[in-house]
């Protein structure tokens, strides 16, 4: 995968998709507060899956 030094909400629920089709879900996310951990979009989609973030 290219570095990107941004990305956008969509672009890391895709990556997480695969790494939990991969390994399984976690408990816990934890991020770095950018843009696309903020996102509306992201929060949905974790509280759907009973993700929480550290």
């Amino acid at each position: 995968m290219r570095q990107r030094r941004s990305y956008r909400a969509r672009n890391v629920i895709e990556v997480l998709e695969e790494l939990i089709e991969e390994h399984g879900a976690p408990k816990y996310i934890r991020g770095d507060n950018g843009p696309e951990f903020i996102a509306y979009e992201i929060q949905d989609w974790l509280r759907k899956r009973k993700i929480k973030t550290h």
